[in-house]
């Protein structure tokens, strides 16, 4: 008798151990995906897709090796790859992934450390969740067939590798909103993506949200032109976000991972065109609208791990990780 309850309780335990994974998955899932904003990559003109040596090296010299040809719809139209029996994907991202898809390669940007940078850029990352990639494939399946042949002058977000157990199934390299695969490059079109290949790793998700944070701040400063340092005046801190929002950048105001909130960034009144290039221009603080005053108004609360961008008067964009940091910029 002893045994056999004993027996139960292990079988139970097991049960809820296998439960709460997957509600702990799910929540994290619902965790990226609520706090995110809506991100639209920069649209990709069909002049850009025309050279054939701008294929990414890495991504071709997969899709030679798992050569798999698209199929055919009943009216002729070529079909996305289907991933319905994918088990394994194995991921290797851009090795300059944060910095090219993220920030202004002009621009002396100090928004990722070491650390951050050397894990993106040194693993082969393992997908092996039922549910992420359930939820990968039916996001691929909204693909529209774009174009077959030619190149595209921009890096790569990463190449994926997909498997059946041990089988390889098929490769692809993904683009953000477009997809090339099969080595009659063909091309498949996102017009509305809201998972994207760096959702499949948690952790490199909120590192790429930071990203889309910081150039987020830097396209507000040049798009707007509203804050170039060789005009007379920046825009009055009192009614600098309805400025923003006449020069049609209103959506830039926001932090993709901050949640709700028409603007998560204030102003320095103190800075000026032709304040040093150290001084904090714009900073990361919680919702609000036409914000503007100093470290007070600063939050670490918008990101995980905990910190917030600032945008410093020459263009530069920092992320801010301690009190001591943010005690050390030059707000006056």
């Amino acid at each position: 008798m002893r045994k056999y309850l004993k027996h139960k309780i292990d079988v139970f335990s097991g049960s809820q151990v296998r439960i709460f994974s997957v509600v702990s998955l799910c929540l994290s899932l619902i965790l990226i995906t609520s706090c995110r904003k809506q991100y639209i990559e920069p649209e990709i003109t069909d002049s850009e897709i025309n050279d054939v040596n701008n294929v990414s090296d890495i991504g071709m010299e997969r899709l030679k090796f798992i050569d798999v040809a698209p199929k055919k719809d009943l009216v002729g139209v070529y079909k996305i790859l289907d991933l319905s029996n994918c088990t394994r994907i194995e991921v290797k991202y851009d090795p300059a992934l944060l910095e090219h898809r993220s920030l202004s390669r002009e621009k002396q940007c100090d928004v990722f450390n070491p650390e951050e940078i050397e894990y993106v850029n040194s693993e082969t990352f393992v997908v092996d969740s039922p549910e992420l990639i359930q939820a990968y494939a039916k996001q691929l399946s909204m693909a529209k067939h774009r174009s077959t042949g030619g190149g595209i002058g921009r890096m790569p977000l990463a190449d994926l590798i997909c498997y059946n157990n041990d089988e390889l199934i098929v490769s692809f390299v993904d683009y953000g909103n477009l997809i090339l695969y099969n080595v009659e490059r063909h091309w498949f079109e996102f017009e509305n993506r809201s998972m994207f290949t760096t959702d499949l790793i948690p952790k490199l998700s909120l590192l790429t949200l930071r990203g889309r944070c910081a150039r987020g701040l830097l396209t507000l400063r040049s798009r707007a032109d509203l804050f170039e340092r060789g005009q007379r005046d920046y825009p009055n801190p009192s009614r600098w976000c309805d400025d923003v929002v006449q020069a049609k950048s209103s959506r830039w105001l926001q932090c993709p991972s901050a949640g709700e909130g028409k603007c998560h960034y204030a102003m320095n009144p103190n800075c000026g065109p032709d304040s040093p290039g150290d001084m904090v221009l714009l900073f990361e603080t919680k919702a609000g609208w036409n914000q503007h005053g100093g470290p007070e108004l600063f939050t670490f609360d918008n990101h995980n791990p905990r910190g917030g961008c600032v945008l410093l008067n020459d263009g530069t964009v920092k992320f801010i990780r301690t009190e001591q940091e943010l005690k050390n910029l030059r707000w006056k």
